[in-house]
């Protein structure tokens, strides 16, 4: 029997249940992930074995090509290898037989995942947590998270690219690997409040690439205001389409271009001459006068004559071509030892630039021996994701970097490069500048991305030491992204950072902790951060203690928190009297949020799974309707959504209406496989709260 949480303590201390043993009743998190895990595993393997048995290998090579947008039959083998973790998950929990849209007749049910066919024919061999976790997963898509905060080796927190939705997945090995400013492309699904990933992807994406992904969310926001789940599930194939050409774009690394906008390519031109004080007073005019050769000849090394035995001659050009700089554009290196001479330069353009000006000034003097070829990956070491490492750079380049005039030097090229940047067109901003970019909020996103991408790059070459100033919080000053952006109702468009909302989401917090209801509050805080990046509140405007009671009076509502037959119930008044707050204001307040956000009883995005299945119903063969609790034997009974009971009821068209009387779910998979669009309002629901 269920203590509730007023009740005296079982130990016999005299103290309330809540102020003595609820704690140590409650499971520690580790624990929950733990069984969460298990029960992934179990599941997965089960589900395998089942699709093995009733789809064959004729529906696996099917739904593989689905998944990888039907590529040639030559790389299917090399792609799902690379994106296996991604594909097992969504082939078991989100592929669905769509017999309108397949080359192949298979025989199983049209518009049912995997996992929900196992479900119906093995609920009653599962435990609770199982099948609560294949009805939690069916119901979750794909999408991109952004990693906002990162603890490595136990967990991270991810906010969802385009529902804004934020969880804290428990993640032991992947939170060591990745940064915050990442992206992974995959499913995070919560049981029992504890989240996992359930699918992702086996790379990291970059902040540079963000903007791409805020670019989709821009045009799916044309067609919905506000995006939810059945939004990025009408989406799905644009979403998986994205992240295809990002995995592209990321296994390929981008080209290296000089300042020429050649393509890097390290040659080294080796030349046998007669002498080399010829070779010195015919070549020494390529420094471009930058130093003369006068100047070149007290650096070399003479015999007792004082000729030129050795030397080095840079070749510049005044001026860069791209960028704005220094004075000159180093081309390459000219080294004269005794009888050989040796050039190097980073293109093949300035190879045969460079080839032509010897035979010009040198003629028969000079003979061509050989040439060395390496690229810019060679001569670079990586990372493990490509990136060149600072850490890794030749003991002299850290000498050459110890140099006050070298550091001078490469301060103002990066000066000139960013103020030159700010103004430049930047491709993944849609050909605007940053400084057009920035007048939007999406923009500004993108900005930042690509900003975090370029001090990353600082990060891992070792250069942030040579700035007494952070260049790029300089750049992020000038384009104003130290300051709100305003919009033209004068409103900060936020994307739930504001400092309102750190205040009502940490009395939301406390509040769950002291009356031991965290389930409650976290449902109030991500309703709390709906609120903070729509544009329907200002969470700056009013009292936070109003706007903490209002939010979490919403979700208490929902989910019976205030039912006195409960035995964990608080009343209005309580909640109210603990925040200081008054009721009726507090009421209103929670009306005005259900009514602009369309939030409804059994909303799924609000309401506890313990709710939803305690008001899950099934239906018999002879339509017989039975509360979940009361069935025996699954195997012939049908469940029936508390949603399409209301609807029923309530008589009220619905868009996502079932008009076939033996549907439930499937059907539901079916208009998503359809790509029938998402309602924006959800369409008329019965709404058991509402106070006139």
């Amino acid at each position: 029997m269920k203590i509730g949480r007023n009740a005296p303590c079982p130990c016999g201390s005299g103290k309330k249940y809540k102020k003595c043993c609820l704690d140590k009743a409650s499971p520690p998190v580790d624990l929950l992930w733990h069984r969460l895990i298990k029960a992934q595993d179990d599941l997965i393997n089960k589900l395998v074995a089942f699709a093995k048995r009733v789809l064959g290998e004729i529906g696996l090579v099917h739904a593989t090509g689905e998944f990888l947008r039907w590529p040639d039959a030559d790389e299917i083998d090399e792609l799902i290898e690379d994106h296996m973790s991604l594909f097992t998950p969504w082939y078991l929990f989100n592929w669905v037989y769509d017999p309108d849209d397949s080359a192949v007749e298979l025989n199983v049910p049209a518009y049912v995942t995997i996992a929900e066919m196992y479900l119906a024919e093995n609920r009653a061999r599962l435990d609770n947590l199982q099948v609560r976790f294949i009805e939690t997963a069916v119901e979750i898509p794909f999408t991109y998270h952004e990693v906002i905060e990162c603890k490595p080796g136990r967990s991270f927190t991810l906010r969802d690219a385009f529902t804004g939705a934020e969880n804290n997945v428990l993640e032991k090995t992947a939170s060591q690997m990745i940064m915050v400013g990442d992206l992974l492309f995959g499913r995070v699904m919560t049981v029992d409040h504890v989240s996992i990933l359930l699918g992702c992807s086996s790379f990291s994406i970059r902040p540079l690439w963000k903007p791409s992904i805020i670019d989709l969310r821009r045009h799916i926001k044309k067609e919905f205001d506000v995006i939810t789940d059945d939004v990025v599930e009408y989406y799905e194939g644009d979403i998986r389409d994205l992240y295809f050409s990002l995995y592209e774009a990321v296994m390929q690394p981008p080209e290296m271009v000089n300042t020429d906008g050649d393509p890097m390519e390290f040659q080294t031109l080796r030349y046998d001459i007669d002498d080399a004080e010829t070779a010195f007073e015919k070549l020494c005019s390529l420094a471009d006068a930058s130093e003369t050769c006068e100047d070149l000849r007290k650096d070399a090394v003479l015999d007792d004559h004082g000729r030129v035995v050795e030397a080095e001659i840079p070749w510049l050009r005044a001026g860069y071509k791209k960028v704005a700089g220094p004075e000159n554009t180093v081309m390459g290196r000219l080294m004269i030892k005794g009888n050989t001479l040796e050039v190097e330069v980073n293109s093949n353009a300035r190879a045969e630039s460079i080839t032509a000006e010897i035979r010009k000034r040198m003629g028969s003097s000079a003979r061509h021996t050989g040439t060395e070829t390496r690229t810019a990956n060679e001569m670079w070491p990586t990372d493990t994701d490509g990136v060149r490492n600072g850490s890794m750079l030749p003991p002299e380049q850290h000498e050459l970097m110890a140099s006050p005039e070298v550091r001078k030097h490469l301060v103002r090229i990066f000066g000139d490069h960013w103020k030159g940047w700010m103004n430049e067109k930047i491709p993944a901003l849609g050909g605007k500048t940053p400084r057009q970019a920035v007048k939007t909020a999406d923009g500004r996103e993108s900005v930042e991305a690509l900003l975090l991408d370029a001090r990353r790059d600082i990060e891992q070459n070792g250069l942030q030491e040579i700035f007494e100033q952070d260049p790029i919080e300089q750049v992020r000053r000038k384009l104003g992204l130290d300051r709100p952006l305003k919009t033209q109702t004068g409103r900060s468009p936020s994307t739930g950072g504001g400092e309102a909302f750190k205040n009502i989401k940490s009395m939301i917090e406390a509040f769950g902790r002291e009356h031991y209801i965290e389930n409650i509050s976290d449902l109030a805080v991500k309703l709390c951060h709906r609120l903070e990046c729509g544009e329907e509140f200002s969470l700056d405007r009013g009292r936070p203690e109003i706007w903490a009671s209002a939010i979490l009076y919403v979700i208490g509502q929902l989910n019976f928190l205030f039912d006195h037959e409960h035995a964990d119930s608080l009343s209005p008044q309580d909640l109210c009297d603990d925040l200081g707050t008054n009721q009726r204001t507090v009421s209103s307040k929670a009306l005005l949020i259900r009514r602009t956000c369309d939030i409804r009883f059994l909303d799924p995005e609000y309401s506890l799974p313990e709710i939803m299945e305690m008001l899950s119903f099934y239906e018999s063969p002879d339509g017989e309707l039975s509360p979940t609790s009361m069935i025996d034997d699954f195997e012939d009974a049908k469940p029936v959504h508390p949603k399409q009971l209301i609807d029923h009821a309530t008589d009220s068209p619905r868009e996502h209406s079932n008009p076939n009387p033996e549907g439930s779910g499937s059907n539901q998979k079916k208009q998503r496989k359809s790509k029938e669009k998402p309602s924006h309002s959800g369409g008329k629901q019965l709404n058991l709260f509402d106070e006139e």
